[in-house]
């Protein structure tokens, strides 16, 4: 499994990096719209959806909303719905099995909860590639994010002894949680002393990034919870050793969000100290 997971992320890396340079806005927009769809599908199975034209169905709901959020800017106010949801999916994450009879049958919760998942993480990714310099704001996101994921992988299995949400994810450990952090404030500081940033900003990056990858730990564990309760190991097949495309991305669904609004009101704090 960690052969498959290493050979799929070399070959997936470059061309990531590739498409995020050199694609236009639009085709950015068009790229990640495709990939909320085939994780929409994914997330049908979620859902607990069988029929395979019925899980169309939600896909196209989603499709439909991101056509209308890239028109309408009003849709950045789902962010906010977003970060309110994540802080519900937390408390939903510690309280698994309890409440689960409550949602864990309904298809339109169910719905709900991929809505607030899926839709979020596209106007996320989109609001920072259309910034200024967004291209650089989007790969400190994925490197932190990424770099927690592989730190919390390797200590967790050198070192996890200690559960950290064993009803939702026996396989992550607090050891590996920790690892996460330190590698995560470690190349916070890279990025930090490379660009020769003040002291308030040196603050805010450090702890925007914790924060980040913080939610980005809640998006991964959410997205177990509804895999145990629908019965999947995976969410899907289409990368070897990584699983479906919700598997990949399911802790960016959760970070991306977080990201944003980290920015903006680091944009806020940065416009108060000019006036004062």
């Amino acid at each position: 499994m960690l052969k498959q997971r290493i050979i799929t992320a070399i070959i997936l890396l470059p061309l990531f990096i590739l498409l995020l340079f050199n694609l236009p806005l639009r085709g950015f927009s068009l790229l990640t719209g495709l990939i909320v769809f085939w994780a929409a599908t994914e997330w049908s199975l979620l859902m607990g959806i069988k029929l395979f034209w019925h899980r169309l169905i939600f896909p196209l709901i989603i499709t439909v909303s991101v056509i209308t959020a890239y028109f309408y800017s009003t849709s950045f106010y789902i962010l906010y719905a977003a970060f309110v949801g994540w802080l519900i999916a937390f408390i939903l994450i510690l309280c698994y099995p309890k409440g689960s009879a409550i949602w864990g049958k309904s298809i339109i919760l169910r719905g709900i909860m991929g809505f607030l998942v899926l839709l979020p993480c596209w106007l996320a990714l989109n609001y920072v590639r259309y910034a200024e310099n967004g291209v650089y704001l989007l790969l400190f996101l994925f490197i932190i994010i990424w770099g927690a994921d592989i730190g919390a992988y390797f200590v967790g299995r050198r070192w996890g002894k200690h559960k950290l949400a064993p009803l939702v994810s026996p396989g992550k450990s607090w050891e590996g949680l920790l690892g996460a952090m330190v590698v995560t404030i470690l190349l916070s500081f890279s990025v930090i002393f490379f660009y020769h940033m003040s002291y308030m900003m040196f603050s805010t990056i450090l702890i925007l990034s914790i924060i980040t990858v913080l939610f980005s730990i809640v998006g991964d564990l959410f997205e177990s919870m509804l895999k145990r309760n629908a019965g999947l190991k995976d969410s899907g097949s289409v990368l070897p050793g990584h699983g479906g495309i919700l598997d990949r991305i399911d802790s960016l669904t959760a970070a991306a969000p977080i990201f944003v609004l980290g920015l903006i009101w680091m944009n806020k704090l940065y416009y108060y100290t000019e006036l004062y």
